[in-house]
């Protein structure tokens, strides 16, 4: 541990000594190529400790404990920049405490950590292009870095740059062989993680490389269940639940013998490979269990989540809605916070929604969408520091599932007015595939206006199986229609045998079947 006396002008205040301790993130391991460690300033040292043991068990992915030892850092220092930064909490008005306390002492600090707050703020007001070059900032500050490597490639590949995010994973990994975030940012383009995680095209993938990372941060990690998870997802995905199976086990074995917060996600991702290998009984008992051992409200709910999602596999949506909405009944009971709690709510009441439009239940359908939109501006209106950008993407959801809304009940007038209005204000976004969701709402709605040639204009290629297994489905009925039979029925297929688990395949995966086996 490095540290040294510092001198800073305190406003309103004369000239004040202070100590600060200046030290590097944790790394789970010495690399053989020395790895530059970023600045880190608190007012204590001891303070600084339990924030290194924060990111020793981050760096493990062990959540719980990484929020218990920051929440201990910030009891002794609670201007510690960075630990209010990456401190996390069930409460989300903690969370937006953390976050300001992080922008208003974000000076006090050195530049990298400046620099860190102020990529942070760029992404939540949609600055994408800014945040990039802050991270190049904190690259020519410190290249002998890995960490500036990964937020760089956290970025690129969000920007769907993902040559230049695999060459960013790759310099992180050559700086430190140990890192485990960078073997994860590579993995990650390999097979669907989840929504938020965009994979490289086809020609920059393969399972031999999938298997490659995995093992790399199995062996970077090797008492780290959720590496074995990583790995099993591989063997799920092409279907081979039994091999999967064997690292699903080694995974709660870990979680068994270390008591391990990752017990709930193992148990949750066992229950997907029970799922899709047909035995729904064991799969529900799984996410039963995940939920029930589950350690607060978020986990909680997202449990419950999959045990209604699981009857969407089973083309049974009246019971899904049943578990969606004994799922809002529960919520008041798993201590979320208000903002947590209407969030959580906001949330199921659009799973409810979506389950209702697709059993043409118009008008339910169309008062629990409001109930949801009601939630959440709730929700928003709680956050005293919320951006224009944020209520601007809020406008843009509500108005987005509004014309799905009208799509699926034949309103097309209807829904292009709103489709109009997602236009204006996703095209300020700077993100190359900022407008992917209206095109694939444009392309749906052209294909039930019976026009599915013109629907394939809105369909590009990033309307996929592996990014919207949702709108894909109708991407494959327009091409169908349009004579090209061949791509469509390899979407079908594709979704047919999409072995990873969310509402959006669930409403389509039995279509699909259909379509393959017609």
């Amino acid at each position: 541990m490095v540290s040294k006396f510092t001198l800073f002008k305190l406003k309103g205040k004369t000239m004040l000594k202070r100590l600060f301790f200046i030290t590097s993130l944790f790394l789970a391991a010495c690399s053989t190529v020395e790895d530059v460690p970023l600045p880190v300033t608190s007012s204590s040292e001891k303070a600084l400790e339990l924030y290194n043991e924060a990111l020793e068990y981050q760096s493990k992915w062990e959540g719980r404990e990484a929020r218990q030892k920051m929440a201990a850092a910030l009891r002794i220092d609670p201007n510690f920049i960075l630990a209010n930064l990456y401190a996390g909490a069930d409460e989300a008005s903690l969370v937006r405490q953390y976050r300001s306390r992080a922008v208003a002492n974000k000076s006090n600090g050195t530049e990298a950590e400046e620099i860190k707050v102020d990529i942070w703020l760029a992404r939540r007001e949609g600055r994408q292009k800014d945040a990039m070059e802050l991270a190049k900032r904190l690259i020519e500050l410190y290249p002998n870095s890995s960490e500036p490597y990964v937020i760089l490639g956290d970025m690129q590949s969000q920007a769907t740059e993902f040559e230049d995010a695999i060459e960013s994973y790759n310099k992180a990994t050559n700086i430190n062989p140990k890192n485990l975030d960078a073997w994860f940012g590579l993995f990650t383009h390999q097979i669907p993680i989840n929504y938020f995680y965009k994979l490289a095209p086809e020609n920059l993938r393969s399972r031999e490389k999938a298997i490659f990372y995995a093992d790399k941060m199995i062996e970077v990690a090797p008492n780290n269940p959720r590496s074995y998870n990583l790995r099993a997802n591989i063997d799920r995905k092409d279907g081979n639940f039994e091999e999967a199976k064997k690292y699903y086990q080694k995974a709660l074995d870990i979680c068994n013998e270390t008591g391990s917060s990752a017990k709930p996600t193992t148990l949750l991702v066992g229950g997907h490979n029970h799922m899709f290998s047909g035995d729904d009984e064991t799969a529900m008992k799984f996410y039963q269990e995940a939920q029930d051992v589950a350690e607060n409200g978020d986990s909680k709910r997202n449990m419950g989540f999959y045990k209604a999602i699981l009857h969407l596999y089973n083309n049974d949506f009246y019971s899904a809605f049943d578990e969606f909405d004994k799922l809002e009944n529960q919520l008041d009971d798993w201590g979320f916070d208000k903002a947590g709690l209407l969030s959580s709510k906001g949330q199921v009441q659009f799973n409810k929604f979506f389950t209702l439009a697709h059993l043409q239940e118009k008008e339910k359908s169309w008062k629990e969408l409001k109930k949801s939109q009601d939630s959440f501006k709730k929700e928003l209106k709680l956050n005293e520091s919320a951006t224009d950008r944020e209520y601007k993407n809020q406008e843009q959801t509500f108005l987005s599932n509004e014309a799905w809304y009208h799509i699926l009940f034949g309103e097309y007038d209807k829904a292009e007015k709103k489709l109009a209005k997602v236009y204006l204000i996703q095209s300020e976004k700077e993100s190359p595939n900022a407008l992917d969701n209206y095109n694939a709402l444009y392309g749906m709605l052209f294909l039930m206006k019976g026009d599915p040639k013109s629907s394939l204009e809105y369909f590009n290629d990033r309307i996929n199986v592996q990014n919207f297994p949702y709108f894909s489905y109708f991407k494959g009925l327009a091409l169908k229609a349009t004579g090209y039979s061949e791509k469509a029925m390899s979407i079908f297929t594709e979704i047919a045998n999409y072995n990873f688990s969310g509402w959006e395949a669930g409403l389509v995966r039995t279509l699909a079947e259909k379509q393959v086996a017609s």
